[in-house]
C-alpha cells in the first residue's frame, strides 16, 4: 500500500460499455473521519473491528483506517512494523497520534499503559471460581479425594480441577491458610493426578 494507490481512483470499465470510477481510498476516508483540532482525536466514523479500529477498503483488500492515514500522511511502513496510537484510541486517524513501532515497542507500550491481557483469578471478571473454591479444591485433593470426584461434585472438568492441584492453573496461590496443601506438596506436572 502506497500513497500514490491510495489517492488513485479506481477505474471499472463494464462489458456493456459503461465505465465506473469509484472515490479513492484517501476520499473515502476523508469522508469517514470526523476532523477536530490537531491535537484532538480525529475518530473513524464508519465501520470497525472487534479492536475498535477502523478498516476501509484500501487497494484490493480491507484495511485498518489508521494505516492508511499514516500511509497518507508520510509513505510506507516499513516491513516488519506496526502502525501505533500515542492516544490510545483506537478509531483515531489523526496523522499526528500515528508513529511506527515494531511489535516489542507496542507490546511495551501496552504494559507501560497497563493494558495488558485479562488478569487472573477473581481480578478477572469471568471467573468461576474464588480463591477459596481454589485452596478447598486443593484441600480434598490432599486430603485423598480424586481429581475426578471433585469435578463431578463441583461441576468442573477433571483435567481442570487436575491443572488445578499441580498448580499449572492459579498457580500464584502458593497454598491455604488453612493447614491445606502448599505448591511443594502437589504433584510435578510429569506425575499423574490421584
Amino acid at each position: 500500500m502506497t500513497p500514490i494507490e491510495l489517492r488513485t481512483r479506481p477505474i471499472v470499465n463494464f462489458k456493456d460499455g459503461r465505465v465506473r470510477t469509484y472515490p479513492s481510498a484517501e476520499e473515502r476516508l476523508a469522508a469517514k473521519v470526523e476532523r477536530a483540532l490537531p491535537e484532538q482525536c480525529w475518530e473513524f466514523q464508519g465501520t470497525r473491528n472487534s479492536k475498535g479500529y477502523g478498516q476501509i477498503q484500501g487497494v484490493g483488500r480491507l484495511e485498518q483506517a489508521h494505516r492508511v492515514a499514516y500511509v497518507l500522511r508520510y509513505g510506507s511502513i516499513p516491513t516488519g512494523m506496526s502502525v501505533l496510537h500515542s492516544c490510545d484510541n483506537p478509531p483515531c486517524c489523526n496523522p499526528l497520534h500515528l508513529y511506527v513501532g515494531s511489535a516489542a515497542d507496542n507490546t511495551a507500550d501496552m504494559m507501560r499503559r497497563d493494558r495488558n491481557v485479562a488478569p487472573r483469578s477473581l481480578a478477572n471478571g469471568r471467573a468461576k471460581l474464588s480463591d477459596v473454591d481454589v485452596a478447598g479444591i486443593r484441600a480434598a485433593f490432599a486430603a485423598g479425594e480424586s481429581c475426578k470426584g471433585i469435578a463431578h461434585r463441583l461441576g468442573l472438568h477433571s483435567s481442570y480441577v487436575s491443572r488445578l492441584v499441580r498448580g499449572l492453573r492459579r498457580p500464584q496461590m502458593s497454598g491455604t491458610t488453612d493447614g491445606g496443601p502448599t505448591r511443594t506438596d502437589l504433584p510435578t506436572s510429569g506425575e499423574p493426578p490421584r
